[in-house]
């Protein structure tokens, strides 16, 4: 769209096409757009919506679960306490595999596990703060740190 107004005043400059045509002209093409983009409004709300939930799911994810092996593990928020914490997509299929989350700070997917482990590891950034973790809670690296 831009690059047709750069065009059109370009010509309008030059002296090809008469100006007030081709403005009125332009406009008109603009006015039906907008048009179409009114009457889509719920269409083009969702699709930005569905965009946005995937864009979402598909960050907070953070790889196999090492407990059942099929189901991915995500960070989710509660939607009783709104509190994180991670949790594996086949719950419903038995795997208890979680973990507790910090509740305050940033958290920032690493896509690394765990050399102990194997569980995925996070970065938490909270003002200061920054701390790589392993989100497993009986990690052997933990008990270490510990004693």
């Amino acid at each position: 769209m831009t690059k047709n107004i750069e065009t059109l005043l370009e010509n309008i400059r030059k002296g090809v096409i008469d100006e007030k045509e081709s403005i009125q002209n332009y406009l008109d093409k603009l006015l039906n757009s907008l048009i179409q983009m009114k009457y889509s409004e719920q269409d083009i709300g969702k699709k930005i919506s569905e965009a946005v939930f995937s864009t979402k799911k598909e960050n907070s994810r953070l790889g196999t679960c090492p407990i059942c092996k099929t189901g991915v593990l995500s960070i989710i928020r509660s939607r009783k306490s709104g509190k994180r914490f991670v949790g594996c997509s086949e719950y419903k299929g038995g795997c208890r595999a979680s973990a507790p989350l910090p509740q305050k700070g940033s958290i920032r997917i690493q896509n690394r596990t765990c050399i102990s482990c194997g569980w995925p590891t996070l970065y938490v950034v909270n003002g200061k703060k920054r701390l790589r973790l392993c989100i497993n809670t009986s990690c052997e690296s933990k008990k270490r740190i510990g004693n």
